[in-house]
């Protein structure tokens, strides 16, 4: 299994964070594409968080960057043992809106590239492709 990583940005005054390019795989891209290629230049956060939460951020000219690692499963093997991760660490959170977030993300794990096509085909009903709704949930 991989490990990838995203970048997140916070602008000045922006409720939010939202998502900047495609995921890195290294570290240090995702720093320099961020603008700050130095390590010392970035705080470790407190979290343990599998799956698009914070590990690393950055302050500077009152905007924040966070940087999130994503595992990225090789195999079939993989898949498995990701979404059974994440079913064992998050299922027990409190909240539907957390258990939501689970099932998607576990979905995630176990279908990869074919994510938007599998939640695409669900949507589509008798009605037209917006016949049903899939909510990811949020992240606990």
């Amino acid at each position: 299994m991989r490990t990838h990583y995203e970048l997140w940005l916070q602008a000045a005054a922006t409720p939010g964070f939202n998502k900047v390019g495609d995921n890195h795989t290294t570290l240090e891209s995702a720093y320099t594409a961020a603008g700050y290629p130095n390590p010392d230049d970035w705080t470790w956060a407190n979290t343990d968080h599998i799956n698009r939460v914070v590990k690393a951020e950055s302050r500077r000219d009152d905007n924040t960057w966070l940087v999130a690692p994503v595992k990225v499963p090789d195999n079939d093997a993989d898949r498995v043992a990701l979404a059974t991760e994440l079913a064992l660490e998050y299922g027990q959170t409190d909240g539907d809106h957390h258990k939501t977030w689970v099932i998607d993300q576990m979905l995630r794990a176990l279908t990869g590239d074919r994510y938007p096509e599998v939640i695409a085909e669900y949507r589509a009903g008798e009605d037209g492709p917006d016949t049903y709704a899939w909510d990811e949930g949020t992240a606990p």
